[in-house]
């Protein structure tokens, strides 16, 4: 059996997506995580971020995600915030959060039925974790 007749009519969403389709998608999820989450989503901010919010009972935070950033990359942004909104782990290691949010952020979407394109998704991953891991480096050499 072949990919494609496992995922059925399942469309995998990568770089090569029709703009208008991942736009859509986009919007469709931020309204989802809205409802389901109670988390402010806004799609068109100056960075990408998840920011918890501890004093309100009724909304747990705001997901902030870079409007200048190409759809499918806006995609994989907030697939990743939204991993880091619904990790419970204790973890203090920056690199090991890092990890959570962008698996739990990919089962999420998967969950969602929405699936990014997994070469595109675990590249842009590595790239991230890298910078992290370099920042922890320099950080490292400079205290030894």
């Amino acid at each position: 059996m072949n990919k494609e007749d496992l995922l059925g009519d399942v469309k995998i969403l990568s770089s090569t997506s029709k703009e208008d389709n991942l736009e859509d998608i986009l919007y469709e999820l931020a309204e989802t995580i809205e409802k389901d989450l109670h988390c402010f989503v806004y799609l068109e901010s100056d960075d990408c971020c998840f920011i918890p919010y501890n004093q309100h009972d009724d909304i747990v935070g705001e997901i902030n995600i870079d409007g200048s950033l190409p759809n499918i990359e806006r995609l994989i942004a907030l697939a990743h915030e939204v991993g880091h909104l619904l990790d419970n782990s204790d973890s203090t290691n920056t690199v090991q959060i890092e990890l959570n949010a962008w698996h739990i952020g990919y089962k999420y979407m998967l969950m969602e039925s929405v699936v990014i394109d997994s070469e595109e998704y675990f590249d842009k991953m590595y790239k991230c974790l890298s910078e992290y891991i370099d920042k922890g480096e320099e950080k490292w050499t400079s205290i030894q």
